[in-house]
């Protein structure tokens, strides 16, 4: 880690919770300096064990719905033409793959990971009491910096898209 400045040490001194969890420190769970470990920099105070939890990823994981259905197969014919290492797939059956990973990249199949359609799972959205406070924080929601209820409301459903707009 870095020599900290002046700045990062009065915050880091100040701090009297975890900027993971919220929770206050305690002597069992006590604070520590968190760094980015590529870089070295300082990033905030954090409980031991929150630290020792936050891991650098292996692989960068890339989501693609119904992946395995389209985009899977144009990616496995060119990766032979590629500089391809550790090339690993999980497959449905001969003609569909759940997880396509190769190098650093883990290309997922996203689902494979719903509990039920999309159309429902986007209905449940709505009826639940969440607020969503990091969505509400996006630029996602927001117009010209301030949130907007509409665009908000928008995301909580499940979208179209025309293929023969293209």
């Amino acid at each position: 880690m870095k020599k900290l400045s002046e700045e990062e040490e009065i915050l880091y001194n100040l701090s009297e919770c975890c900027y993971m969890c919220g929770r206050e420190f305690t002597k069992k769970d006590y604070k520590v300096h968190d760094h980015d470990h590529s870089t070295g920099l300082f990033i905030s105070a954090a409980h031991n064990s929150c630290n020792l939890r936050r891991r650098r990823q292996k692989y960068l994981k890339i989501f693609m719905h119904s992946g395995s259905r389209y985009d899977f197969h144009f990616i496995v014919k060119s990766l032979r033409t590629k500089d391809v290492k550790n090339l690993y797939i999980l497959p449905y059956n001969m003609e569909h793959f759940r997880m396509i990973k190769f190098n650093s990249f883990m290309l997922l199949d996203s689902l494979a990971f719903l509990a039920s359609s999309l159309a429902k799972l986007s209905d449940d959205l709505k009826i639940s009491n969440h607020d969503y406070p990091l969505l509400r924080n996006s630029k996602l929601v927001q117009t010209n910096g301030i949130f907007d209820k509409e665009k908000f409301e928008m995301t909580l459903k499940k979208g179209f898209f025309c293929y023969e707009y293209w």
